[in-house]
């Protein structure tokens, strides 16, 4: 019963005063992997929107850049352990951001 009713509550919505003030993108500048950026968020689908959007605040729209790349890699410098590396090009310059993956999500049974 425990069980279910944690998970009832962390299905339902948030107070105001419950939701975090804190920016979306906390860390770094994300240029390398001792500097990563971490997403401020609840959800992956909700991470990537962000990365996006940091990406554009950097480099401009997104028309004017495309990802090259993708990947995650081994990090022992991150709580998980895990950074995510995007790579993107402009017409004159090729960037690689890092993102480090331990942040997004909370476990709803703890």
């Amino acid at each position: 019963m425990k069980f279910l009713k944690k998970l009832v509550g962390f299905l339902q919505p948030k107070k105001n005063e419950e939701i975090s003030n804190e920016p979306a993108y906390l860390g770094g500048d994300g240029l390398s992997k001792e500097t990563p950026i971490f997403i401020n968020c609840a959800s992956s689908a909700m991470a990537e929107h962000l990365i996006t959007q940091f990406i554009c605040t950097k480099l401009g729209s997104q028309s004017d850049w495309k990802v090259k790349m993708k990947l995650t890699a081994k990090s022992d410098q991150t709580e998980c352990g895990m950074i995510k590396v995007i790579i993107v090009e402009t017409n004159s310059i090729k960037v690689s951001y890092f993102f480090d993956l331990s942040r997004p999500m909370r476990n709803p049974l703890n």
